[in-house]
């Protein structure tokens, strides 16, 4: 009895070690909208791996430099926080709430940091003549504006001209970038470049634009596809008060290695027991 006591203490905890949430890390989010409406206006993102809960992603549309560090100008910081589990194939909208300093979250909860020292509440300006927003994690807010010191997972931009100098995502090596505008070849995992068979043409900047599921997909892979899909997505050159949607549920479940293990572990301990009887 005590050997099978033991025995199951261990499987219990084998299995506990499989799977699950963990560190996020570079290829684990994307963006899927972008929205320069100073009303409903925010973005969206989509994760590709179950976010713990507790996890803070750090977002800015402050301009990074070449050389990797945000410019001695700072503009907004945001802080998102995991308030429960957020599962792979969820989509979560950060998104004005009737006004440009007031942000909420469809999931989780965000916090403006205004220019990043913890002052007041600053707008949310993401230029509709071009700009770029980035995630990351960063050990706490007083590493916001010292990028080397923070992990940057990924960007979206609206810019409708090169990357300069002054604003390049490019220094930053194997960051995710949504593209809506199509001017750049960026990193090791281009999720979406939008082409000039969308609305946003013109040499202004697309002012909203959102990727649109098509249904479940089996797999991570697959649900990177889609968004790399342009057809996937819907754009406009002008502001409007469209909102952006949120999304869970996009990657059909499949039973974890923890859920194997403890099913392995179970007949094996109902084997050892039918074993022990017979003899």
């Amino acid at each position: 009895m005590i050997h099978m006591k033991k025995m199951a203490a261990a499987v219990a905890l084998a299995a506990a070690s499989i799977g699950g949430a963990h560190a996020l890390v570079q290829g684990d989010i994307a963006f899927t909208g972008l929205s320069t409406n100073t009303t409903v206006g925010g973005w969206s993102f989509a994760t590709f791996a179950d976010i713990a809960l507790g996890t803070t992603i750090y977002f800015t549309d402050t301009s990074i430099q070449t050389n990797g560090t945000f410019v001695t100008t700072p503009e907004t910081f945001w802080s998102w926080t995991a308030t429960s589990q957020v599962d792979a194939g969820t989509i979560i909208t950060v998104t004005n709430n009737g006004s440009s300093t007031a942000q909420v979250a469809s999931t989780g909860s965000v916090v403006n940091l205004g220019a990043g020292t913890g002052g007041a509440a600053t707008a949310f300006n993401v230029s509709s003549s071009g700009d770029t927003l980035y995630a990351y994690l960063a050990t706490s807010s007083t590493f916001n504006t010292v990028p080397s010191a923070a992990n940057t997972l990924a960007a979206i931009s609206n810019r409708a001209t090169p990357y300069a100098s002054s604003d390049d995502p490019a220094s930053i090596s194997g960051i995710t970038l949504t593209n809506i505008r199509g001017v750049s070849t960026l990193s090791t995992e281009v999720t979406a470049v939008l082409s000039t068979a969308t609305a946003c043409t013109t040499a202004a900047a697309c002012r909203w634009a959102e990727f649109n599921p098509t249904g479940t997909y089996a797999s991570v892979a697959d649900l990177k596809a889609a968004i790399a899909n342009t057809t996937n997505w819907a754009s406009a050159q002008e502001s409007n008060s469209v909102g952006l949607d949120a999304a869970t549920g996009l990657i059909t479940p499949v039973p974890e290695a923890s859920t194997y293990a403890m099913l392995l572990a179970g007949l094996g301990m109902i084997g050892l027991m039918a074993r022990r009887r017979s003899v």
